[in-house]
């Protein structure tokens, strides 16, 4: 869950902050974005301040947690669906033998027709 904030003014770093930021988290950078960058690096100082926040979820895992979750309503839905089709498939089964019963007596009873 993200919460976005707002300031009156922007934050903004400073050339020094930024270059070491920039220097320490590279490589996540490169591989997450520089928003959960920042993230990790405000938990990792909030941990060690005492705050206890558990481990962040990278964009990779939170997207693919939303698509299982997705997935699973969609196949939720398909298996509702599938015994729906498959009740009105066997009710017209149902109806079909009946039908052709009552015409084979009919005929049974009824031979020149």
């Amino acid at each position: 869950m993200t919460t976005d904030f707002s300031t009156k003014t922007p934050i903004k770093l400073q050339d020094v902050v930024l270059k070491a930021f920039a220097r320490e988290y590279s490589q996540m950078i490169e591989e997450h974005g520089a928003s959960f960058a920042v993230n990790m690096a405000l938990a990792f100082h909030l941990r060690r301040r005492g705050h206890l926040i558990p481990e962040l979820e990278t964009p990779a895992e939170r997207i693919a947690s939303s698509q299982h979750k997705r997935w699973k309503t969609v196949k939720a839905g398909q298996r509702e669906q599938t015994k729906t089709d498959d009740a009105k498939r066997e009710a017209k089964r149902e109806r079909d033998r009946r039908y052709r019963a009552k015409r084979k007596a009919a005929k049974a009873t009824n031979p020149e027709e």
